[in-house]
């Protein structure tokens, strides 16, 4: 059986809290893609993700056009800033590294 998931096209944390659940069910027996097919901001919580888990893989999918069903043209333009984006891969990068001293911590106790 399939299970599926439904979360909102702009919460990108909480595409990052749902792709976490994944992982860590799936972490050490499966091989974990993501394809991101949603909005922008689902695929920038897929990047952010990846950032905290370079274990997994993506892969972009390619589309020869749209289909008038399923687009209907662009909308307002939104924008998020990174006052500094070196710290906030450093935070991520921290957050990887703190899994793995976790990690270590309970096969040497």
């Amino acid at each position: 059986s399939e299970d599926r998931k439904v979360i909102s096209t702009f919460a990108y944390k909480e595409t990052i809290r749902l792709l976490e659940e994944i992982y860590v069910h799936y972490k050490y027996n499966r091989k974990i893609l993501v394809a991101p097919t949603g909005r922008k901001l689902q695929s920038l919580g897929i990047f952010l993700f990846k950032q905290m888990h370079p274990d997994i893989q993506i892969i972009y999918p390619v589309t020869k056009g749209f289909a008038n069903e399923y687009t209907e043209g662009s909308h307002a333009l939104w924008q998020i800033a990174f006052d500094n984006f070196a710290n906030w891969n450093d935070m991520l990068n921290d957050y990887r590294r703190y899994t793995v001293q976790k990690l270590k911590h309970l096969l040497t106790s």
